[in-house]
C-alpha cells in the first residue's frame, strides 16, 4: 500500500510540473492535497503504535479499505459495498503522537490540520481560493484568470511550495525503501535527498 501511495504521489508531482509550466496553480493545490494524504498514510503505516510489533487495528483497517473493490456487483447501481475509510483526523493524530521535541504532539496535530484544511479549499472550490484567480476589472467587466496564472506572483509562490512537496515525498519513498530492507536503494535515495537539501536549502528551514 505504501509503495503504491508513493507511485501515485510521484505521478501527481509530475502532473504538478506540467500544470505549473502553464500557470494552473489552483489545480496544483488539488493535487498537493492528495499528495499530503498519501505521505501521511505512508508515515502512519510505517510506524509501530504502542509496544506491539504488529499493526494496530486502525492500520489494518486502512490496508483492508485500500485493497477493497469499489463495487461488489456487476451492475454498479446494485452494489452494496461500503468503504470503511479511516478518518484523516485519526491518521494525523497518530502521526502527531510520534513527534518529539521541539514540537509537542498537539502542535504537530494543529499544523497538520491547518495545512489539510487550507488545501481542502482548492478541492472544494472555496470562495477564498477561487478569488486567487481574480484579476481585477478590465473593459468594464470582472476579469478572472481562467487560462492559468502565468505572469502573476502565484507562480513564484507555488514553485516554492512544490519544493516542499517534492521533499516530503522523497522522505516517504525513502521510508518505504527502508521498510523493504533495500539498503542500496535507500542509500541512493538518501544521497538524492541530501543533494536536494543542498541545492534548495530546504533542510535549513
Amino acid at each position: 500500500m505504501s509503495y503504491l501511495k508513493c507511485v501515485r504521489s510521484v505521478s501527481s508531482l509530475n502532473a504538478c510540473l506540467v500544470l505549473l509550466r502553464h500557470g494552473y496553480v489552483q489545480e496544483i493545490g488539488v493535487l498537493c492535497r492528495c499528495i499530503d494524504d498519501n505521505n501521511e498514510d505512508v508515515t502512519y503505516l510505517g510506524t509501530r503504535h504502542g509496544d506491539d510489533a504488529k499493526q494496530s487495528q486502525i492500520q489494518e483497517r486502512m490496508v483492508k479499505e485500500f485493497f477493497q473493490e469499489e463495487f461488489d456487483h456487476v451492475d454498479p447501481l446494485l452494489s452494496t459495498q461500503k468503504r470503511d475509510r479511516v478518518p484523516r483526523q485519526k491518521v494525523q493524530a497518530g502521526i502527531s503522537r510520534m513527534c518529539s521535541q521541539p514540537l509537542s504532539p498537539h502542535e504537530v496535530g494543529r499544523a497538520q490540520h491547518c495545512l489539510s484544511s487550507s488545501f481542502s479549499g482548492y478541492v472544494h472550490s472555496a470562495y477564498v481560493h477561487v478569488m486567487e484567480m481574480y484579476g481585477g476589472v478590465k473593459a468594464n467587466a470582472l476579469h478572472y484568470h481562467m487560462h492559468g496564472l502565468l505572469g502573476t506572483p502565484r507562480i513564484a509562490e507555488w514553485t516554492s511550495a512544490l519544493s516542499n512537496y517534492v521533499y516530503r515525498t522523497m522522505i516517504a519513498i525513502e521510508m518505504v525503501a527502508k521498510r523493504c530492507g533495500d539498503e542500496e536503494v535507500e542509500k541512493e535515495l538518501e544521497g538524492r535527498r541530501s543533494e536536494f537539501e543542498r541545492v534548495t536549502g530546504i533542510g535549513e528551514q
